[in-house]
Parts: structure tokens; C-alpha cells; sequence
């Protein structure tokens, strides 16, 4: 019994070591989702972004500007949702997409619905923010007559391009992320399931080779 004993506890040991390696394959480490509450860009200034295409298989049209020949750009998962070419108030393009990328990543993995993104006119601002449940509106990007004026654009105009913009990224980021969270969960099922079956395996190993020895010694006493 000792032996049996031994063997299992060494099986037992092996199937949890490889279950976790698996794991740390499976399900690497990312950032957590689902955060309720989505902290504003307006901590400091309120911040204004340029932008233009974000959806798949299109590319910006915009005349180059010669303040800002490197684009600046809010990105989502490294790629790029709104370029900046004017910023609101005393930030800069570079320290405003750096905090917008922040808020945008913190806003697709929250609950929030893309639709309620929406565009206001609170001179000299067009605010592009959230509209929460009980229909207060939270401003998150502020655009000015210069930020519209870098694209040739009024400054509805190009709130209302950040707004399709920000809904459009929000919406490809959460379908991809779905997908790859059901992928996830299915192989970790899956492993479960042959771990276990495994497990199975080895019990009845261990019971046959058990029952043997039982009837050997058996064997043996009778002919002593």
C-alpha cells in the first residue's frame, strides 16, 4: 500500500505541474477588464484630439500640417484611432494622445456602450463625452476652432468624426477581445477535461496493478 500510495501521490504531483504550465500558456497575463467606472482626460486640462480614420482598410486623408509633420496619435492596442494636430488648452499633441490612449483602453474595457458616446457644443469647446444613465454628460475630449482648423474642418465637425471614431474602435476592440476570451476559456475547458480523464487513466493503472500484487502475494502465501 505504501508503494500505490507513492505512485499516486507522484501522478498527482506531475498532473498539477502540467496543468499549470498549460495554464500560464493558455492564459497569459493581461490587463483586467470590466471596470465599471472610466476616469475622465479632464483630471488636468480638458483635452482636445484630431483624428482621423481608425476604421480597417482605410487611411487618413487629411492635408499634412507643418507645426506637427510626425503624426500624433490616440492608439488603442498600438493602433491608431484620432491624430492629434492641436491640443486644447496648455497640453501638448504628444502629452494629450499619451492620456487619451490612456482613457480610450480604460473605456473599451469597461461596460460603457459605444453609444453613448456622444458630441455637445459648449463653446468655445465641441465636447465629445459620456452620457450616463441618468443623462448627465461627462465631457472626455475637448475641440476647439484651432484643432478644426488643422484639418480644414469646423469644430462639430471634427468632435463628430472623434465621436464614429471612438465608437468604431471601441466596437472592433470588444469583438476581437470576445473572441479571443471564448478561445481562452474553451481550451482551458478542454484541458480540464483531458486532465481528467488522465486522472481516470491512472486510477484504474493504479488499481489493476494493485489488484496484481494483491493476488500474487495471495498466490504465493497459498503455495507457503
Amino acid at each position: 500500500m505504501v508503494v500505490v500510495d507513492d505512485l499516486m501521490n507522484r501522478l498527482g504531483t506531475r498532473l498539477v505541474a502540467v496543468l499549470a504550465g498549460l495554464m500560464l500558456v493558455i492564459l497569459p497575463v493581461s490587463p483586467a477588464w470590466a471596470s465599471a467606472q472610466v476616469p475622465g482626460l479632464s483630471d488636468a486640462v480638458p483635452p482636445a484630439a484630431s483624428s482621423t480614420a481608425a476604421t480597417p482598410g482605410t487611411q487618413p486623408t487629411l492635408a499634412p500640417n507643418a507645426a506637427h509633420p510626425v503624426p500624433v496619435w490616440v492608439t488603442l492596442e498600438g493602433r491608431p484611432v484620432i491624430e492629434i494636430r492641436s491640443a486644447a488648452g496648455a497640453q501638448t499633441p504628444e502629452l494629450l494622445a499619451r492620456r487619451a490612449s490612456q482613457d480610450l483602453r480604460t473605456l473599451a474595457d469597461s461596460t460603457v456602450s459605444p453609444e453613448q458616446l456622444e458630441v455637445r457644443d459648449l463653446p468655445p469647446y465641441a465636447m465629445v463625452g459620456l452620457v450616463g444613465k441618468d443623462g448627465r454628460f461627462t465631457p472626455r475630449l475637448a475641440v476647439d476652432d484651432r484643432a478644426g482648423a488643422a484639418f480644414g474642418l469646423s469644430r462639430e465637425e471634427l468632435a463628430n468624426q472623434y465621436r464614429d471614431q471612438l465608437r468604431g474602435a471601441i466596437r472592433q476592440y470588444r469583438s476581437s477581445h470576445t473572441l479571443l476570451s471564448w478561445l481562452r476559456g474553451t481550451a482551458l475547458a478542454l484541458l480540464v477535461l483531458a486532465i481528467y480523464l488522465l486522472w481516470i487513466r491512472g486510477q484504474n493503472w493504479l488499481n489493476r496493478q494493485l489488484t496484481a500484487r494483491i493476488e500474487r502475494r495471495a498466490r504465493q502465501g497459498g503455495l507457503g
